[in-house]
């Protein structure tokens, strides 16, 4: 059976109400053969974006959590996601030339920094951009020493 076939085996009104995130959601345990019969727990997920409800599912190994925990468990883990796409997109986080791994760490905290600084600057207004966070940032700092212990980078 085809996964998108679980929709329609339990569209939303069958699934249990998760108040808290304004979720419906139900989970389902399937034998894959191609696994030796491994256990996983398929999660059908119902959420309202807009005045639509739309289904995505979640796939979890660990068949003992239930779908709750999954649910939250999942939420971090995409939260980190959407963190690390921020870094990436605005902060340079890819574009890291030193070859050694100090060298490496001190770039990625050095992102994480200008995300904390551009964010406090965010904060200060309505409909900041990222991009102007990091400008304002920037222009705040610009003759204020760096802070830290940057000598293994070279």
């Amino acid at each position: 059976m085809a996964i998108s076939k679980l929709v329609t085996l339990f569209p939303r009104m069958y699934c249990s109400n998760y108040s808290n995130i304004e979720w419906r959601a139900k989970g389902v345990l399937v034998k894959i053969p191609e696994l030796d019969q491994s256990e996983v727990k398929i999660i059908i997920v119902w959420r309202k974006v807009e005045l639509e409800w739309i289904s995505f599912f979640l796939i979890c190994t660990n068949t003992e959590l239930s779908v709750g925990q999954a649910i939250r468990l999942w939420k971090k883990r995409w939260q980190i996601e959407v963190l690390h796409r921020l870094y990436k997109q605005n902060f340079g986080l890819p574009y890291c030339q030193f070859k050694s791994y100090g060298g490496q760490q001190n770039h990625a905290n050095m992102v994480v920094e200008a995300y904390w600084l551009a964010r406090e600057e965010r904060g200060k207004g309505k409909g900041i951009s990222w991009k102007e966070g990091r400008r304002r940032a920037g222009e705040k700092t610009e003759n204020e020493p760096v802070i830290g212990n940057f000598s293994k980078a070279a």
